[in-house]
C-alpha cells in the first residue's frame, strides 16, 4: 500500500462495513442481503447508492461487469437493441476469445481423444476448460449467452473432477450446454440427459433393468425439472429410473451408447405421465418421452423460471413475477429467450438495482473487465493459472462444487467476514500487484491529469473508471483518508502512480462492485 497501510486497511473497514457487518442495502433501499447472524440489525446497515442509471443496470446484470467501450455501445443504441444482439450470440464476432482459446487444444476434441491422449494428464483438460470459462466471462462480446452458460452449468452440474467426467466434461460443455444454453430447455434436458458425462456422474451408466440406480432418476426430478416440492414420489424416481435404463457409454468412443439388452420393460407410470414400454429396441424413445414430459411439466417451468428470476433479479423474486415467467415458458414450448425477455421486461427488473451479490467468478470477471486487462496469448498459462488460483482461494473454481445441486446463487452462502477478506485480497492482487500473462493500461496512466490533478479528483477519476459511478461523500472521504492527504490536496505525477493502484483496489473491494 505504498506506506499507508494502516490508512488504508482503516478506510477500507469504512468503504465496505455494510457488507462486513451482514447488511447492504442498495440502490433506493429496495436491496436487503443479510449474512448469516447479522439479524438484519438496523443500526448496522449502511446505504450503497448503486446507480439506477437503466443502462448501467441492465449492463451490470446482462454482462459479467461493464466496460468502458461497452457502456458507450449500449448508450449508442439503446438497452433493447443490445439485448437483441445478446440473444443472437451466433451473430456477434468473438475474435479475442477465438485468439486466446486457440492455445487450449483440449477445447475442440472428442471424448475418445482426451480419453487417450490425457489419460495421464488428467489435470490438464480440466485446467484448459476452466480457464476457458473464465477467459469467455471476462473478454467474450457473448456475455448473456456466458451467463447462461454458467447457470445451466450449474442447473445441470456436473462436478469436474469426478473421476470420469473429468474426461468427458469439455465435450458436455461444448457440445450440450452451450449450443442450447438459449434455446428450448426441452432439447437441453434430453442433452443432457444422454451425455456421457452426465451418465457416468450421476451412475445412469451403471443402470439396467435387473439392478436400477436411481442416482440420476433422483436428481432429475429434484434438480433439473420439478424441484425439490414439484409433487413426486419415490415411486416415481423408481420409474424415472427403469425408463431410462440401458442408456450408457461406449467404453471405447466414450460417446452415448444404448443397450437394449439392459432396459427395463414394462408399463411405466411418472406423475400423468404413461408408457407401455413393451420392447426393448424403442428405450431410447421411451425415455425421451419421459424427459419432453417432464420438460413441460408446470413444475418445472416454475422450477425453471424461478432459477432465471433468482440469476437477474434477486434471491427472493417476486412470486408473481416468477409465475408469470413460468406461463411464459410453456406457451412457448419451454424456449428460453422468450422467459428471459419477459424478465428482463418486468417492473421487478428494473426496480432491483443492486438486489444481487456478485459470485466469485463474476467478481472476478468484473475486476479484470474494469480494469481494461488484456490476455497475452505468449503467458496464456501464467495468467490462466493466476486467475484460477483466485478462484480457488474464493471458493469458486470452475466445475468444482462437489455435489449435483452446483454454487448457491444467494448472497447468504457467499458472505462472511473470511469470504470478504478473501475478496478485498484478490482485488490488491488484481489491482497492485497485477497478474503474469495479463497487461494493459496502468491505474495511473488512465486517470492521468487532467482528470487527477488533486486527491479527490483522483479518488472521483478513479471510481468513474472502475465503478462507474460517483461514490457517496461518507465512501469518497474514506478513500480520499487512504492517502493520508486532503481532498483538494494537489498530486504530482509520482503521487498518483503511487497512489492509483491501492485506492483503485479499494474501489474494486467496495460494495459498488460486490452487488451488481
Amino acid at each position: 500500500m505504498s506506506g499507508e497501510g494502516a490508512d488504508a486497511r482503516v478506510s477500507r473497514r469504512g468503504v465496505l462495513q455494510g457488507v462486513a457487518a451482514g447488511v447492504v442495502l442498495a440502490g433506493s433501499g429496495v436491496a436487503v442481503a443479510e449474512a448469516p447472524g447479522s439479524g438484519g440489525s438496523p443500526a448496522a446497515a449502511r446505504r450503497v447508492a448503486l446507480s439506477s442509471d437503466p443502462v448501467l443496470h441492465a449492463v451490470r446484470r446482462l454482462s459479467y461487469g461493464p466496460t468502458p467501450a461497452l457502456l458507450d455501445h449500449v448508450r449508442a443504441i439503446g438497452v433493447d437493441a443490445w439485448l437483441d444482439e445478446q440473444l443472437a450470440p451466433e451473430l456477434l464476432a468473438d475474435v479475442e476469445v477465438e485468439r486466446i482459446l486457440a492455445t487450449f487444444p483440449t477445447l475442440k476434441m472428442s471424448n475418445a481423444v482426451i480419453a487417450t491422449a490425457y489419460a495421464d494428464d488428467r489435470k490438464t483438460v480440466l485446467r484448459e476448460l476452466q480457464a476457458a470459462t473464465v477467459v469467455r466471462a471476462v473478454w467474450s462480446t457473448r456475455q448473456l449467452s456466458e451467463l447462461m452458460v454458467e447457470m445451466w452449468s450449474n442447473h445441470l452440474h456436473i462436478h469436474a473432477q469426478n473421476q470420469h467426467a473429468l474426461l468427458l466434461k469439455t465435450v458436455d460443455d461444448r457440445d450440450v450446454i452451450r449450443p442450447h444454453a438459449l434455446g428450448r430447455f426441452a432439447d437441453l434436458l434430453a442433452a443432457s440427459a444422454r451425455s456421457p458425462a452426465m451418465l457416468t456422474y450421476l451412475n445412469n451408466w451403471r443402470s439396467s433393468g435387473t439392478n436400477p440406480n436411481e442416482d440420476y432418476g433422483r436428481e432429475l426430478l429434484e434438480l433439473h425439472t420439478l424441484g425439490v416440492d414439484g409433487g413426486y414420489t419415490e415411486a416415481d424416481v423408481a420409474n424415472v429410473a427403469l425408463a431410462l435404463t440401458g442408456w450408457d457409454v461406449d467404453r471405447s468412443t466414450w460417446d452415448f451408447a444404448y443397450r437394449p439388452e439392459r432396459h427395463y420393460v414394462g408399463p411405466l407410470k411418472v406423475l400423468g405421465w404413461r408408457h407401455a414400454n413393451a420392447d426393448a429396441a424403442d428405450g431410447v424413445s421411451t425415455g425421451l418421452s419421459l424427459l419432453d414430459y417432464l420438460a413441460h411439466h408446470p413444475s418445472t417451468a416454475r422450477h425453471i423460471a424461478r432459477r432465471i428470476c433468482v440469476r437477474f433479479v434477486s434471491d427472493s423474486p417476486p412470486p408473481s413475477l416468477v409465475a408469470s415467467a413460468a406461463k411464459v415458458y410453456l406457451a412457448e414450448d419451454t424456449a428460453i429467450k422468450p422467459v428471459l425477455r419477459h424478465v428482463l421486461g418486468s417492473s421487478a427488473f428494473r426496480n432491483s438495482v443492486g438486489m444481487k451479490f456478485r459470485r466469485p467468478v463474476e467478481l472476478l470477471a468484473a475486476s479484470v473487465r474494469a480494469l481494461g486487462a488484456r490476455y497475452d496469448v505468449g503467458g496464456r498459462s501464467d495468467a490462466a493459472a493466476d486467475l484460477l488460483f483466485l478462484l480457488q482461494g474464493l471458493g469458486q473454481p470452475p466445475f468444482g462444487w462437489q455435489t449435483p445441486d452446483g454454487y448457491p446463487d444467494r448472497a447468504s452462502f457467499w458472505i462472511s467476514t473470511q469470504a470478504m477478506l478473501q475478496r478485498w485480497n484478490m482485488e490488491q492482487h488484481l489491482a497492485v500487484l497485477g497478474v503474469r500473462g495479463l497487461s494493459g493500461p496502468r491505474l495511473d496512466t488512465v486517470v492521468a491529469a487532467p482528470a487527477a490533478k488533486t486527491v479527490g479528483e483522483l479518488v472521483d477519476a478513479l471510481c468513474e473508471r472502475l465503478a462507474f459511478q460517483r461514490f457517496t461523500d461518507e465512501h469518497r472521504s474514506a478513500l480520499v483518508a487512504a492517502t493520508g492527504k486532503s481532498a483538494p490536496a494537489t498530486l504530482t505525477s509520482a503521487d498518483v502512480a503511487r497512489l492509483a493502484p491501492a485506492i483503485g483496489a479499494l474501489v474494486l473491494s467496495s460494495p459498488y462492485l460486490q452487488l451488481r
